[in-house]
C-alpha cells in the first residue's frame, strides 16, 4: 500500500460509495489526515471546516463509542440517532460507516465512509471485507497519520 488512492480502490471493489476519508486521533481530539476529491468538499475544505469546527472524542458519544469498543460502527441514517453529531448536521451527513484503526489495542484513527446528502445501506458481510481491509493497511495508516 503506498496511497490513499490505492486504498480508497480496495474499498470501493467491495462497497460503492462517493467519498471517504481518513482521520488520526492525536490529544483526544480528531484531525483530518487525508480523504477523497470526488465530490465538490475538497480536501483543503474539509480541513478547514475541521479546524474551524475541532471534535473532542470524550464529547462526542459516537467516538467514545468506537474508541471504548474498538469496532465498526455503521449507521444507516443519522436522522435517527439520539443526538446526531453537529458535523453530521453541518455537512448533511445521512449514514456513516466508520472503521476503526487499531494499533496495540488503541483505537488510533479510522476510516469514514459517509452518506452526504443521501443515505447508504451496506451488508455485514460487505463491512467485515472492509474493516479487514483497513486492518490489513493500519501500518500504513499509522505512518499517514504522524
Amino acid at each position: 500500500m503506498n496511497t490513499f488512492d490505492e486504498l480508497y480502490d480496495q474499498l470501493r471493489a467491495v462497497i460503492p460509495f462517493d467519498e471517504i476519508g481518513f482521520h488520526a486521533i492525536k490529544n483526544g481530539r480528531l484531525n483530518p489526515v487525508h480523504k477523497s476529491n470526488i465530490t465538490d468538499f475538497k480536501l483543503v475544505e474539509w480541513k478547514a471546516f475541521h479546524a474551524k469546527n475541532p471534535v473532542y472524542i470524550e464529547n462526542d458519544p459516537l467516538l467514545t463509542q468506537l474508541v471504548n469498543l474498538k469496532e465498526l460502527i455503521a449507521i444507516q441514517d443519522t436522522n435517527a440517532m439520539d443526538r446526531k453529531p453537529e458535523p453530521f448536521e453541518k455537512l448533511d451527513i445521512r449514514s456513516v460507516y466508520i472503521f476503526p484503526v487499531i494499533n496495540k489495542d488503541e483505537v488510533v484513527g479510522f476510516v469514514e465512509i459517509p452518506g452526504i446528502k443521501k443515505y447508504l445501506n451496506y451488508s455485514e458481510d460487505d463491512l467485515a471485507k472492509c474493516q479487514s481491509i483497513v486492518s490489513m493497511n493500519k501500518e500504513f495508516l499509522i505512518q499517514q497519520s504522524n
